[in-house]
């Protein structure tokens, strides 16, 4: 091949004929292995010293014994997200499933994503039949995170909530997934809803998909009076999490309003909604007063990004509250809730550090 490329003029003499051709060869193949071996293994091939000098040193076994190590720690806390990423650059995945891995890199099962859908649609229906008054209909209800604390923003804990949205109020509950029951729930009226503000969210700084506005929206609920308040266990008021604080919030009169925060959840999002009444008496012509009509899913809004479905939310409130009375102008409310320069402000010294050290070793 190198006398037909004309490199090797001498070929009777071999490679002594050109003193460079030989290492620059190795250095060629070797650095070519390196390449191969750094997206495959994540580290440099082994044995490169003999490749690129013909003979084995003390440098490169030191070097083969670091690759052994790192190779163990790679193949066993980030090959699951490596693979997805090749997988993705083949076309065998969407952009989607790299970025549901990125943001849970501790999963290891393929469907965890179903198995989290299937759970949160239990939380759901759960929620909606345990809360829900009798003759309210659901217009929408999702998945969401909260501090379920009455003028708080911080969420200390990624335990999931339940945002139900009926014909007549607003439900924020707290789901245990573990006892698969509703530890505590707050009611608030349509009536007494005095402003809804949407925006982005930001609660986590470890990755850039933490940090994009779009995948990271809320809402937050204003309202002015007590809002019924409630526990799982019939008889007894609920005053711990939700108890009111001192309100700071004030209303264009100078009215005093608490309010509740909720983050729409960013990957295996449910969102349900009750059969519509021509739905529901062509599918179920007979069905009682006492009974509660179907939920089903909605498919499209589960997959669209986080900032139109807060924004569906809130036109869907908006227009339950024109039908409960005028809405002042400032009803609704596009802001930033924690926007990405007050999260990154906010995180202590030890919060940092902690992200620094997700980053280093993507956990």
């Amino acid at each position: 091949q190198l006398v037909r490329l004309g490199v090797h003029a001498a070929p009777e003499l071999g490679l002594a004929a050109h003193p460079g051709l030989e290492p620059t060869l190795n250095r060629l193949w070797a650095n070519n292995g390196d390449y191969i071996s750094r997206q495959y293994a994540g580290t440099s091939a082994m044995k490169g010293d003999f490749t690129r000098t013909g003979r084995r040193n003390f440098g490169g076994m030191v070097n083969d014994a670091t690759y052994s190590l790192a190779r163990l720690w790679i193949n066993t806390f980030r090959d699951y997200f490596s693979q997805a990423v090749l997988d993705f650059l083949v076309g065998n995945h969407a952009a989607a499933a790299v970025f549901r891995t990125l943001i849970d890199l501790r999963s290891r099962e393929p469907d965890q994503v179903r198995q989290m859908a299937s759970a949160r649609e239990t939380a759901v229906r759960t929620s909606v039949a345990i809360v829900v008054r009798d003759g309210e209909r659901v217009q929408l209800a999702c998945v969401v995170q909260s501090p379920m604390a009455l003028d708080s923003l911080k969420i200390a804990a990624a335990a999931d909530s339940v945002l139900i949205l009926t014909d007549a109020a607003v439900y924020v509950c707290s789901y245990c997934d573990r006892q698969q029951k509703v530890s505590e729930f707050l009611r608030i009226g349509l009536s007494v809803l005095a402003r809804v503000q949407y925006g982005a969210y930001i609660t986590d700084t470890r990755t850039p998909q933490c940090l994009d506005p779009s995948r990271n929206h809320g809402v937050v609920l204003s309202f002015a009076l007590a809002p019924d308040h409630h526990s799982s266990s019939p008889g007894y008021e609920f005053e711990s999490s939700l108890a009111a604080t001192q309100p700071f919030v004030s209303s264009a009169d100078g009215e005093k309003l608490h309010f509740i925060a909720c983050k729409v959840a960013t990957e295996a999002q449910v969102v349900m909604q009750h059969t519509p009444d021509d739905a529901e008496s062509a599918a179920q012509p007979t069905l009682k007063d006492s009974e509660q009509p179907a939920l089903v899913r909605l498919t499209r809004l589960e997959n669209q990004a986080p900032d139109l479905l807060t924004e569906c939310l809130c036109s869907a409130m908006l227009s339950l509250k024109l039908a409960h009375g005028d809405p002042s102008s400032q009803f609704i409310t596009d802001a930033p809730i924690i926007s990405v320069a007050a999260a990154k402000q906010s995180k202590t010294l030890v919060e940092k550090m902690t992200t620094r050290l997700h980053s280093a070793l993507w956990i």
